[in-house]
């Protein structure tokens, strides 16, 4: 009885995920980076397998300050990854699949405090641009 639960709970899982490579329309994520450009900004580079055909979003969250990027029909690996920022205010920034079906990938930027921003989505690259605080002081 045991082997025919766990036998069935594989065949389940793997036709999860052979189902999860065959979503009509959805990209993958291939890589992630933070860079700083010349005009003290941080980029965070979202690197897609191919060009969506889904319009990237973002949100304003506060209470902590936070950058919200959802990533429509776009699948990430299962386990999230974090990277470790420190920069101009910018703490990390967190990727990780939000939604199987459909799906959605979500970039989170922790911050100090509220940052200008701009979004850039151009073939299979997507780039949210993070400019320092306004009233951040200048060293």
């Amino acid at each position: 009885m045991w082997a025919r639960r766990q036998c069935g709970l594989l065949l389940m899982m793997a036709s999860w995920a052979a189902a999860q490579g065959t979503i009509p329309g959805a990209v993958s994520v291939q890589d992630l980076r933070v860079v700083r450009d010349p005009a003290n900004n941080l980029r965070v580079e979202i690197t897609l397998s191919a060009p969506s055909n889904a319009a990237p979003s973002v949100t304003v969250a506060t209470n902590p300050s936070r950058l919200v990027l959802d990533l429509p029909n776009t699948l990430s690996g299962a386990k999230q990854q974090q990277l470790s920022v420190n920069y101009k205010g910018v703490r990390r920034v967190r990727l990780g699949l939000n939604s199987a079906v459909p799906p959605i990938t979500r970039v989170v930027v922790e911050m100090d405090e509220a940052h200008p921003y701009s979004l850039q989505s151009e073939g299979r690259r997507v780039t949210l641009v993070i400019s320092p605080a306004p009233n951040a002081i200048a060293s």
